[in-house]
């Protein structure tokens, strides 16, 4: 898991930002999917830091659960 440093609101969704190995790297996830996954995409974008995501497995959840 990887912490999300930024989300952007994009036309089909939301633009996750997060650091990997050093770099800055990017990850659109679709709101429909964001919310299967218990995500408010709301949270995300307000608050990006509160989250962690797993790009290999394209999930995104709270950082504390």
């Amino acid at each position: 898991m990887f912490d999300i440093v930024g989300a952007e609101k994009r036309v089909n969704g939301i633009e996750v930002t997060y650091r990997k190995d050093g770099e800055l790297r990017l990850r659109d996830f679709a709101l429909d999917e964001l919310v299967a996954m218990g995500v408010n995409p709301l949270d995300l974008l307000a608050d990006p830091g509160a989250f962690v995501i797993d790009p290999e497995k394209h999930l995104v959840c709270e950082r504390f659960l």
